[in-house]
């Protein structure tokens, strides 16, 4: 939700990145290039994804590079978009359809 998934071509690398990945240089291609990994992993070895943006939250074009590089090698990403921002309102309307969505196995 909202997630922060291509850092490395956006214009919000920032100090928190570079002291985490290293420059763009470094990690663009890198297993921390998360559209790199959704371009070049094997989808029949994925879990399913689920991934939700709001058209109003400033990661939107990120989650929108991501879905396509994941849709592009047919990973099984389920990917929706609605109003909202990046902040918690927005995250508590949309963690329902998220609950709904995970595996549930019978504790019995």
């Amino acid at each position: 939700m909202s997630g922060a998934l291509d850092g490395v071509n956006s214009p919000e690398w920032t100090d928190e990145y570079l002291r985490t990945f290293g420059t763009r240089e470094q990690t663009r291609g890198s297993d921390n290039d998360l559209v790199h990994l959704a371009r070049t992993a094997d989808p029949t070895t994925l879990p399913a994804l689920k991934a939700w943006c709001g058209t109003e939250d400033f990661l939107l074009d990120q989650n929108r590079a991501f879905t396509q590089a994941a849709r592009d090698n047919n990973v099984g990403l389920e990917y929706h978009e609605s109003p909202g921002d990046h902040e918690w309102g927005a995250w508590d309307r949309e963690i329902q359809s998220v609950l709904d969505w995970l595996p549930v196995k019978d504790p019995a």
